[in-house]
Parts: C-alpha cells; sequence; structure tokens
C-alpha cells in the first residue's frame, strides 16, 4: 500500500491503535483494518485530531466504512484504486502549525543527533 500511495519513507508500527495512540505523534499515513469501531475507533480519532492541526494525515480504512467526522474529506483514490480501502485526509492543518511540525522534527533530530 505503501509504495502504491507512492510514499518514500515508510516506517510500519503493528499493533493496536487504541493501545499505540500515544506513540502515534509522528505518524502522517494511518490505517484502520476491521474490526475497529464504535468507542475504540472514536478514542483514536480524538487522540488524532490534535495531530491533524499541526500537518495533513491520510487516514486508510480497510473493509470498513470511515467515521464521519467534519475534519475528514475523501481522499481520491489514486490510479489502478485500492478496493477495498477508503482514502481520507484531514483538513484541519494550517501552513503555521506544519512550519512548526517541521521545526520541532528538525531540532529533535539535532538533538539526537547531538547526544
Amino acid at each position: 500500500m505503501a509504495e502504491r500511495l507512492r510514499l518514500e519513507r515508510v516506517a510500519t508500527v503493528h499493533g493496536d491503535a487504541a493501545d499505540l495512540v500515544r506513540y502515534m505523534t509522528l505518524g502522517t499515513v494511518f490505517f484502520f483494518y476491521c474490526p475497529f469501531g464504535g468507542e475504540r475507533l472514536a478514542r483514536v480519532m480524538d487522540a488524532l485530531r490534535p495531530l491533524a492541526r499541526v500537518r495533513p494525515l491520510r487516514l486508510c480504512f480497510v473493509d470498513m466504512p470511515p467515521p464521519d467526522l467534519p475534519w475528514l474529506a475523501e481522499d481520491p483514490t489514486p490510479p489502478g484504486g485500492f478496493d477495498p480501502v477508503v482514502l481520507r485526509r484531514t483538513q484541519l492543518h494550517s501552513d503555521t502549525g506544519a512550519r512548526a511540525a517541521a521545526f520541532n522534527a528538525a531540532t529533535l533530530s539535532q538533538l539526537a543527533s547531538n547526544a
């Protein structure tokens, strides 16, 4: 899927999103697989919302309907399709938030290399 989405730098974390949500701060593309819904999905979406304020996210729902949230928009499916994947993109980020996120990532990288 990462290749079909034309993603270049990819690291994957496998696990239950409801348990790993606190580790999602670096992610930009998230896959949700059925069965996953109800309160667990609502909790993960609530946790992703602040991240979506600082940078655009892509959410991929495999064999399940996406949640109906005002901050999610349809994301056009690339040529070749992704059946049974439904793509959504977030609409909350701003240029200011994106610049802040890039600055923070660069600062953390520099701190890590100096350690």
